[in-house]
């Protein structure tokens, strides 16, 4: 049975209660919490875009790409 894919604000609800702070700096957390990160990343289907020039991998640029998002 295949897992139904979680949105971002509910991924972003589920990091926050684990105690994740977007104000942060994603260098600057734990390596449990970027684990947690990698994690929800694949639950939601997220692919890093493989235009991106940046050297941080899939759960950085998650973790980024939540911060940004407004009004969740």
């Amino acid at each position: 049975m295949r897992r139904r894919r979680i949105s971002a604000c509910e991924a972003k609800a589920e990091l926050k209660a684990a105690g994740i702070d977007f104000r942060e700096d994603y260098h600057a957390l734990r390596s449990s919490q970027v684990e947690k990160i990698a994690d929800m990343a694949a639950r939601a289907g997220y692919r890093k875009s493989r235009t991106s020039q940046s050297s941080l991998g899939r759960a950085g640029s998650y973790f980024y790409a939540l911060a940004r998002k407004r009004g969740c």
